[in-house]
């Protein structure tokens, strides 16, 4: 059993096993709302994110673990279309079950760096192919400039809105690892390339603050945004020429830099950078926030300040844990707080964040498998 005196990591992982977050054909729920007492819909994007946690906890322990990221696998393999593209979400348990057939380039993303690393585990060509699948589909998707188009609707159209998650934003820049994870097992050049002008587009998106603003057009910042570019900034250092990893080291810390002067007194982040009326304070991003501390300790110009934000951060995560007799809820992470009050939607993304968070602290100076981002 892994323990950690951040986080009641035990009964986090129980909720995400047990608790039928995990549907019974595989795929994961987005969240289940405690209030109504209902899951809301199938999320292919959070199932990656789960099955890549799942094999890190089978690897570490060779626990049940594999069995459950085989099955969420499988899933997503029967929900893939022929030319490589997923829906984005599926509602409800009905027969017909109606579905958001949109095709997101990011969270298409997160699936193949699933795929990969599940074809790795089980050498199973099934999952390679189909992640391979996938990723050209994404890579057609690529503009000149080396943005991404952020998703395609079911009849091709491109969407392109001012919203951060519906155009071109800095969230892309984590596509970054699948693309870099496909060239390190395949050797094909136009992964790299890909990634490389991916990279080179992204890196404007970064203020001299180090903040990253969500796409051009816009000075505002989105913190679980800001989070995913500084995480495909920090996983490229192992997949580019060294005088770019120098040169991405230096942004590295910057964007840091500045996570460290947004943090709250009480260790929170809040989802935006500006008020707004629908301004939080985020599980999510605090926990993504978390791993990045926790990964860039070995930065002499950051190690005096991260001590101090990590327990900060953990303490207030402690809080957002859920406990009581509701089953379905017990030990899952609540989404966050609004106005001091803790939310009733216990988050699948935020507890898989924050107990990969718990386990670099506790397990990140001796197991390898905990210095990765998922």
């Amino acid at each position: 059993m892994i323990t950690n005196a951040s986080l009641n990591v035990q009964s986090a992982l129980d909720w995400l096993i047990t608790s039928g977050v995990q549907d019974s054909e595989g795929g994961f729920y987005a969240w289940y709302d405690a209030g109504r007492k209902e899951y809301s819909f199938l999320y292919p994007e959070v199932t990656g994110y789960a099955i890549q946690l799942l094999i890190k906890l089978h690897l570490h322990d060779g626990s049940q673990y594999r069995a459950e990221a085989v099955k969420a696998g499988d899933w997503l393999l029967n929900n893939q279309n022929n030319d490589g593209s997923f829906f984005c979400r599926r509602f409800g348990k009905l027969e017909i079950t109606p579905e958001d057939n949109s095709f997101y380039t990011f969270d298409a993303g997160v699936i193949v760096c699933a795929l990969l690393d599940l074809y790795k585990l089980t050498l199973n060509k099934k999952y390679f192919a189909s992640a391979l699948k996938t990723l050209n589909l994404i890579i057609t998707l690529q503009n000149p400039d080396g943005s991404l188009n952020a998703a395609r609707t079911w009849d091709k159209r491109i969407v392109c809105n001012p919203h951060w998650s519906q155009t071109s934003s800095c969230h892309h820049l984590k596509l970054m690892l699948p693309l870099l994870k496909a060239y390190k097992l395949t050797s094909n050049k136009k992964y790299w390339t890909s990634a490389k002008k991916l990279l080179n587009w992204g890196l404007k998106l970064q203020l001299p603050s180090g903040r990253f603003i969500n796409f051009q057009g816009t000075d505002k910042t989105y913190t679980h945004a800001h989070c995913y570019a500084t995480e495909g900034l920090l996983a490229s250092l192992k997949g580019l020429d060294k005088k770019t990893a120098s040169l991405i080291k230096v942004r590295i810390d910057k964007s840091i830099e500045w996570l460290f002067s947004f943090q709250n007194s009480d260790g929170s982040f809040y989802n935006w950078n500006t008020p707004r009326p629908e301004r939080l304070k985020v599980s999510e991003s605090l926990s993504q926030a978390l791993r990045l501390f926790l990964l860039t300790t070995k930065h002499e110009s950051l190690q005096r300040k991260i001590g101090n934000s990590v327990d900060f951060g953990f303490s207030f995560l402690k809080q957002m844990q859920i406990f009581g007799t509701d089953k379905y809820a017990h030990g899952g992470i609540s989404y966050g707080m609004a106005k001091d009050e803790r939310l009733r939607d216990v988050s699948t993304c935020a507890t898989i964040f924050a107990l990969d968070a718990a386990l670099m602290k506790e397990q990140g100076q001796t197991s390898p498998l905990f210095e990765e981002i998922i």
